[in-house]
């Protein structure tokens, strides 16, 4: 893709999947006003957003955003759109979907298309990493998650990961009628959990030895978060390592979803 054609290039609802989100009422940006939509760009990327080069699409806020997509680089296009996302983010409620459900779907597709634009595969992250409540502290950790994975910083992802586990975990105990400990372990919350569904009794054998094997991970997991990662002032873990890891509680937690979707998904 060339560096100044990759937004041209992408379907119209592609195209929808990138600015919908950020579109508020028709023609509006977020909570921008004309002042500090000038303001933005002009403070974060010394982009003046009100020259007529961008209005040839028409001057609405959502028009000039598109017409900028059109013609700047691509990296600079991507550098700005998701700057855009985490300061949406930052919003109330109003400016999000109405479902923690749609905002995933929309995170997901929004992300895919930058993914795209970047020639970079989609990550999984956002097909696993779900903001499952309307919880403000849940979205700034998936947010931040998300933002660490794009940056290929999977050592800096893997405290809010175990934030993001924890958090999981007491969700799935609740909804097997079990308490989770404020101080309690994520290798201890995980434990107890595959004991309840071994309980329940309609779960294979293997799905349970499955679950079994993947505690080691998560009590490994605890001491890495505690001493390699930025949860503390830590040397981080390398970075093939930190990798590995993620993307090792990635998968168990995709498998359980496979498995208990009910729970997982409340």
């Amino acid at each position: 893709m060339s560096d100044f054609k990759a937004f041209k290039s992408l379907t119209r609802s592609e195209k929808r999947a990138i600015v919908g989100p950020l579109e508020d009422e028709p023609g509006y940006i977020l909570d921008f006003s004309n002042r500090t939509f000038e303001e933005f760009f002009e403070d974060e990327f010394g982009i003046q957003i009100y020259d007529e080069k961008f209005a040839f699409n028409g001057t609405s806020k959502k028009k000039r955003l598109e017409a900028f997509l059109e013609i700047v680089e691509t990296a600079l296009a991507i550098r700005v759109l998701r700057r855009l996302w985490d300061y949406r983010a930052t919003l109330p409620e109003h400016y999000h979907s109405n479902t923690p459900e749609a905002e995933t779907a929309n995170r997901s597709k929004f992300f895919t298309v930058l993914d795209k634009l970047a020639g970079n595969p989609a990550t999984p992250v956002v097909e696993t990493i779900e903001a499952f409540d309307s919880e403000p502290a849940l979205g700034d950790v998936v947010s931040a998650i998300e933002r660490d994975i794009r940056d290929g910083a999977h050592n800096a992802a893997l405290d809010r990961l175990h934030t993001y586990c924890q958090k999981k975990t007491r969700l799935l105990l609740e909804a097997k009628g079990e308490t989770a400990h404020k101080n309690e372990a994520l290798h201890s919350r995980i434990g107890k959990y595959i004991k309840i569904l071994a309980y329940e009794g309609d779960r294979s054998e293997m799905t349970i030895q499955i679950l079994k094997n993947s505690i080691s991970i998560f009590e490994k997991f605890n001491g890495v978060r505690n001493d390699q990662s930025l949860a503390h002032d830590n040397d981080l873990i390398e970075a093939k390592e930190a990798r590995f890891i993620f993307e090792s509680v990635l998968c168990v937690l995709k498998f359980m979803k496979s498995i208990d979707n009910e729970s997982f998904g409340h």
